[in-house]
């Protein structure tokens, strides 16, 4: 299936385990097929969703994807994806928060 890719948002917040996650790339991806299982069923179409949030210099932090028919007997799935390292994540967020306020710490660092 071809999947066409969008960025949606390149300062999106999302919440990952109760925190949040600021500043995060979306990317959005559809794509649609179609599949005849044969008689006594006709064509279904099937429609495939993914959201990706890329934490910069960190990577993809998340994903979740959908599969949905206009089938009652293929119905619809949902999947999620998260990374474990959560804490990894607040961590740069909170250096984030404090690079943005105190520039002239990373001057005199530097």
């Amino acid at each position: 299936i071809e999947i066409e890719n969008q960025v949606m948002s390149l300062k999106d917040n999302i919440k990952i385990n109760g925190a949040l996650v600021k500043n995060c790339v979306k990317v959005v991806g559809i794509g649609k097929t179609s599949y005849n299982p044969g008689p006594p069923l006709d064509n279904i179409n099937i429609t495939v969703k993914i959201n990706r949030w890329y934490y910069p210099g960190l990577g993809l932090i998340k994903m979740t994807r959908e599969e949905s028919s206009d089938s009652e007997t293929m119905g619809s799935v949902f999947y999620e994806k998260t990374i474990n390292f959560w804490w990894l994540i607040k961590l740069l967020a909170l250096c984030a928060q404090i690079m943005q306020k105190h520039t002239w710490l990373i001057l005199f660092l530097a």
